[in-house]
């Protein structure tokens, strides 16, 4: 987004660029704004919808991903950092204005087409006594709340019937959807007046608003319900939450009722105050249709977007720093690199920066060759102390140092000739800033991008989402007790990062790579940090305790999800080492031909998900029998076999399931009887031909399902079958005729097997 904008901006002025804050599409641009003045004659507007801070909360989300706490800082940058930001309610500029403290958001509505055919409607019996709820089903909805709202009117009225119409976007906590977990609140007598009717064209809503009275909004929150404007506009009777934007919409028992969208009784209680009174409902419809159209009109709209976009902002007043650059010191501590520091020293000369200087730091080296090298370095401040470590030289290099700013650099890495023009500017614009960092090209033994995001308070503790260790530092920040910390032995520039975090400095990112890190294997990353990466890290959190401590809740959950995760990858890992070894029926050899992948998954929450499968390979052309152990004890019982990855042809002459505990077969399946029992999706073609189960696959993913074994039982799967990714139907009859040789040579493999283990014995 950022690089696409800057092209156009090269080409043609731009007035205005507009983002949504939600999923923070501006997030590169306007920090981009902020640190590099780029889009200066721009105006960078954000016009909010519903953040997913907001989002978590309202549709009371008991999952954490890392992504999570992303997409929170960067819709709260963009928040905080662009030039305007216009709200279509009031509710979600004051939900702004509390969470990043910006005061100044200007309301704009949403412009809207309405119909308004809502003019002097009489409601007939049926659309009276059928309430809609028209919207995706989810939990900020208040479908909860409906349900329970409808059980309390029919009880008293049971003419009623309430319908729920829309998509299930609500996210499946352990496998059970939304309207599954609805459904369970409607009383048994109440299922055939209390329906969720399911989707619906876009096409075929004005059909039922027109055949509507009351419709019901019982959301968590909502910013700007579109779908409530449109009812109103149809002249239907709106009960609408005073949480968000629709209670600005509504006038409360004028053009509809603002209603608690947690409160059944004040719901159903409003539905059978008004039901029977034509006049009040006709009235109610008049007024909702008037309030729709004044709400939208598209002149008054248009003119209310134009003024915000013509309104002045502040433009600031970007200082050069050519002819005054303040002196900066580039920091490099030197212990026992002889082969890197030059290099490193060449990429800070290398810099388009008129005024720095370099100090080197010798921690002690203690090769001959290392020493040699220093001693002959010219045109630098050079340092000797006893070893004591990274932190050690990097403090004492800055207490030596005369710059205004400080840019610690490893011996081992290298700068971009732009960082340090770049990393001051940023600094002398933004005195609010105590420091940057910036992105990185990781380079060596690999080769990547690093990008850090920014200061994330609930994961910052125990994953850096901030920077390396070559940030820029106003000098005055190394005081008092702001040092690197001499006691780690890794990752203190992390913590130097919490520890001002702390004191209250805020940092920023140049969106740009601008440092290059040499990822080697005798770094101390390898050497020292991955050993002690626990230690290290608990370590900080200990020792930033109370900083801490107001996301201690959201850390324990994000922990808990990293800890679990981590743990099934490694089960994982642990039962395809397992398969690879023990799954042939061929002595020595592995599974790993001609890779015909062959799948295994276990039904859990109702479906059959990635993580929860094994897989090994098997040889192509060649008749197999592949064992494997299922994992998955305490699970559904329910197994889907995926015999192969490719198109081409897969014939199976049996299919087993052992108890590994007795050895006794639960099933086995070698005739047209026994293959029935499965269902088999995903194949082009199945048949059943003198006993062999036979697919022509087509796709690349063919599924035998199996059925139900009791939950409790470890098992083993045995599948005799021959996979062929070259053959077509033509060939089946030669591929049979292969079975009983194959048969016959793998009984006598057995037999020599058993005599070999017996003439040891």
């Amino acid at each position: 987004m950022y690089d696409t904008l800057r092209h156009l901006v090269e080409r043609s002025s731009i007035d205005i660029i507009e983002f949504a804050e939600f999923g923070g599409e501006g997030f590169a641009t306007i920090r981009a704004k902020r640190l590099f003045n780029d889009f200066a004659d721009s105006k960078l507007v954000v016009k909010l919808h519903t953040p997913a801070s907001l989002l978590f909360r309202i549709n009371e989300d008991r999952r954490l991903h890392l992504d999570s706490f992303y997409d929170y800082y960067m819709e709260d940058y963009c928040v905080k950092h662009a030039d305007m930001v216009t709200s279509p309610s009031r509710s979600l500029g004051s939900y702004y204005a509390d969470r990043v403290g910006r005061n100044d958001i200007r309301q704009c509505p949403y412009p809207m087409d309405l119909p308004h055919k809502g003019f002097d409607r009489v409601f007939t019996e049926k659309q009276i006594f059928t309430v809609r709820l028209i919207g995706s089903v989810q939990v900020r909805k208040g479908i909860d709340t409906f349900i329970r709202a409808a059980v309390e009117v029919i009880r008293q009225e049971p003419r009623f019937t309430f319908e729920i119409w829309g998509a299930d976007r609500g996210a499946a906590l352990f496998g059970s959807s939304y309207t599954e977990t609805c459904r369970r609140l409607i009383p048994e007598e109440f299922r055939d007046q209390i329906v969720f009717a399911g989707p619906v064209p876009y096409s075929e809503i004005p059909g039922l608003f027109l055949d509507s009275c009351f419709c019901v909004y019982p959301s968590r929150w909502e910013n700007w319900a579109n779908v409530c404007l449109e009812a109103m506009s149809y002249g239907c009777i709106v009960l609408a939450s005073k949480e968000g934007g629709m209670s600005e919409m509504v006038e409360h028992g004028r053009s509809g009722f603002v209603i608690d969208p947690l409160d059944p009784h004040d719901i159903a209680s409003k539905i059978l105050a008004t039901y029977q009174d034509a006049a009040a409902l006709a009235e109610l419809s008049r007024q909702a249709s008037r309030r729709s159209r004044e709400i939208c009109d598209p002149e008054r709209t248009a003119h209310k977007i134009e003024s915000n976009y013509r309104a002045p902002s502040i433009r600031r007043e970007w200082q050069g720093i050519e002819g005054r650059a303040p002196l900066v010191s580039v920091i490099i501590p030197y212990f026992n690199q002889p082969q890197y520091v030059q290099e490193a020293i060449s990429s800070v000369r290398k810099s388009n920066y008129p005024n720095l200087e370099i100090v080197v730091v010798n921690d002690g080296s203690t090769g001959e060759d290392a020493r040699n090298v220093f001693q002959q370095l010219a045109e630098v401040v050079k340092i000797e102390k006893k070893n004591g470590g990274l932190s050690s030289a990097r403090n004492s290099g800055i207490r030596a140092a005369k710059g205004d700013f400080i840019l610690p650099l490893d011996a081992d890495d290298l700068l971009e000739p732009t960082y340090l023009e770049k990393g001051v500017a940023a600094l002398v614009n933004n005195p609010d800033l105590g420091y940057v960092s910036c992105h990185t090209q990781n380079f060596g033994e690999f080769n990547n991008a690093y990008i850090p995001i920014g200061y994330v308070p609930e994961l910052m503790p125990y994953i850096n989402t901030h920077g390396k260790c070559c940030n820029m530092y106003r000098r005055e920040l190394f005081a008092d007790e702001t040092w690197y910390d001499e006691v780690m032995t890794s990752y203190e520039d992390w913590d130097l990062l919490l520890t001002l975090h702390d004191k209250g400095v805020e940092g920023d990112v140049l969106p740009d790579e601008l440092f290059n890190y040499r990822r080697h294997f005798d770094s101390m990353v390898y050497t020292t940090a991955n050993r002690q990466r626990a230690d290290l890290i608990q370590y900080m959190m200990i020792k930033h305790e109370k900083t801490l401590a107001p996301h201690a809740a959201q850390m324990a959950v994000m922990l808990a999800r990293l800890w679990k995760e981590t743990e099934i990858r490694e089960e994982h890992a642990e039962q395809q080492v397992v398969n690879l070894v023990n799954a042939p029926n061929r002595f020595g050899e592995l599974q790993w031909g001609d890779k015909i992948r062959c799948q295994i998954y276990s039904r859990t929450g109702g479906g059959f998900w990635e993580h929860n499968s094994i897989y090994a390979y098997i040889k192509a052309r060649k008749w197999s029998r592949l064992v494997i152990s299922l994992p998955f004890a305490g699970q559904e019982g329910v197994f889907r076999f995926d015999p192969c990855n490719a198109p081409g042809i897969v014939v199976v002459k049996e299919i087993s399931l052992i108890d590994k505990k007795t050895e006794r077969c639960l099933y086995r399946f070698n005739d047209a009887k026994g293959f029935s029992r499965c269902s088999i999706e995903g194949a082009s073609e199945t048949r059943i031909q003198d006993g062999f189960l036979i697919l022509v696959v087509t796709g690349n993913d063919p599924q035998i399902h199996l059925p139900q074994v009791a939950s409790s039982r470890a098992s083993k799967l045995s599948v005799v079958l021959y996979c062929d990714d070259r053959a077509e139907l033509s060939d089946i009859g030669m591929i049979l005729g292969t079975y009983h040789s194959w048969r016959r040579s793998a009984s006598s493999t057995q037999k020599l097997k058993r005599l070999l283990f017996r003439s040891k014995g």
